[in-house]
């Protein structure tokens, strides 16, 4: 077989000159056999580049060629243009793909011809039935946004936000104005931008129909607007079902430095992140009653919120516990954006704004007093602990480790009136209305948790005397009958009485 096989590095997009190079010309049969990226390990962000390559190549391929290829992609029909004649389910390893077949001749590519806004003719492959309707409409928008957008000075702007409910996309572009080349060339480079954004599409959309109307997009939009297709980003709000989910998108490499009406965006959140964070978790640690949990819970989600600019766990650690303590938070915040802009910090960040980022994102073109993190971090860690601190004491606030920890620990020492669990068991349910009034019952560490129909059926008094110690009723439906440390013992017995 050695003298039947040759190993080379080709490009797939010319399959002609591939062949010529291994001795093969004026074939008009063959076949091509593929395992062509996936976009899980390899070409992640450039997949939808490749696969057009690989199209043009194939192209070039008399009809009666065939392509076999393993994928778990399930649009990969919709590159080829054509339907498999034979297709077989098989893993790659942990992957769920498929092989299948294709004959070349079969084949079918639509294209749309259209024309730029500087009035050139172009003509796009496409995928879906009718997208000419968008490209006019993108076409249409594109030049008002844009002389609305010289006339007041703007470099970032939206095009077209879903004015198509099957077209349902976001596209927004950033230019970079003189001075912004002229003072930060390393940032305005290769501009513009287009980044163009998902929508999640409504169940009754068939999600094929929905990827070939967003591949559309993509193409549509780079021709109309005269963008190099590698300056075009996206980001996907849904990734495709079965094995083959893997992201699509390809999001901006880094920040965009634009102007409007003269000002130049880009703030850095750190004070609050690093220091004003670090502040508010001093606050409920030392206002804590049960200072173990707040310290597990706060402490460390202070910790990632300075390191690496992760605010969401301590966000969520208070915020529905005592959402008023959030809307204080909240205007902090803003207070220190505003005194962030106009003390002239300018250090930007790419992910988020911990130290992690400020680190690296200190270096960047734009940056500015750097060395006013000191004394913003400062300020920002004394204001958010004074504050936090005079709101938790002075109103009482239930932030972690200041719950109502006394009544659990009552609920943990309650003792039975006595340890025959089927005669509490059997008196708890008749109090509760019996069996008919249960609709579903569960216990956690000290309480009976039932879902009832009627809880106008329960009886309080008659828990208590069944040997309980009483009743919590969370909702209309819900009924909590406090029993003490022994509760799973009686929920078994209860179990068998349903």
């Amino acid at each position: 077989m050695a003298g039947f096989i040759d190993f080379a590095v080709a490009n797939c997009s010319d399959m002609e000159t591939t062949l010529e190079g291994f001795g093969v010309t004026q074939a008009t049969q063959g076949c091509v056999v593929g395992n062509p990226p996936y976009g899980v390990r390899l070409m992640a962000r450039d997949l939808d580049v490749f696969y057009g390559a690989l199209q043009k190549g194939l192209d070039a391929l008399p009809d009666a060629w065939t392509l076999t290829v393993i994928t778990p992609d399930i649009h990969f029909d919709d590159y080829i243009g054509a339907t498999p004649f034979t297709e077989s389910a098989v893993y790659n390893g942990a992957l769920e793909t498929t092989v299948r077949t294709y004959q070349l001749g079969q084949a079918e590519h639509k294209t749309l011809s259209l024309v730029s806004l500087s009035g050139r003719d172009v003509v796009v492959p496409v995928l879906s039935d009718h997208p000419d309707q968008f490209a006019a409409r993108l076409r249409k928008n594109a030049k008002a946004r844009r002389k609305w957008a010289e006339q007041n000075q703007v470099f970032a702007f939206r095009l077209y936000d879903a004015d198509l409910p099957d077209y349902a996309v976001a596209i927004d572009l950033f230019l970079a104005s003189e001075e912004v080349r002229a003072t930060h060339i390393e940032r305005a480079f290769d501009v513009p931008y287009l980044l163009i954004s998902e929508y999640q599409a409504p169940k009754s959309i068939d999600p094929h129909k929905a990827y070939r109307r967003f591949e559309d997009t993509v193409r549509i939009a780079a021709a109309v607007l005269e963008i190099p297709r590698d300056q075009v980003f996206t980001r996907v709000r849904k990734q495709a079902k079965g094995g083959g989910q893997y992201a699509r998108g390809r999001t901006l490499p880094k920040p965009v430095l634009t102007q409007e009406s003269g000002l130049t965006f880009e703030l850095d959140l750190a004070p609050c992140m690093m220091f004003g964070i670090a502040g508010a978790a001093l606050a409920m640690v030392q206002t804590a009653k049960n200072k173990k949990a707040a310290i597990g819970l706060v402490v460390s989600a202070a910790i990632c919120a300075f390191v690496c600019g992760v605010t969401e766990p301590f966000e969520f650690g208070f915020m529905f516990l005592c959402f008023p303590l959030y809307i204080v938070y909240a205007a902090l915040y803003g207070i220190f954006t505003i005194i962030t802009y106009y003390s002239g910090f300018r250090a930007g960040f790419c992910f988020s704004a911990g130290a992690t980022d400020l680190v690296f994102s200190a270096s960047l073109p734009a940056h500015a007093n750097t060395w006013m993190i000191i004394p913003l971090g400062i300020a920002a860690f004394v204001v958010f602990y004074l504050v936090f601190r005079f709101a938790i004491t002075k109103f009482d606030l239930k932030t972690p480790g200041r719950e109502d920890e006394d009544e659990e620990a009552a609920e943990a020492n309650i003792t039975l009136a006595n340890n025959d669990y089927t005669a509490i068991a059997k008196g708890v349910l008749a109090a509760v209305g019996g069996k008919g009034n249960v609709a579903n019952v569960d216990y956690c560490a000290t309480r009976l948790r039932f879902e009832v129909k009627d809880s106008t059926a329960v009886n309080e008094k008659a828990v208590k005397a069944a040997g309980a110690a009483g009743v919590i009723r969370p909702s209309k439906t819900a009924c909590q009958v406090v029993i003490g440390p022994k509760v799973q013992f009686v929920y078994d017995e209860l179990k068998k009485m349903l």
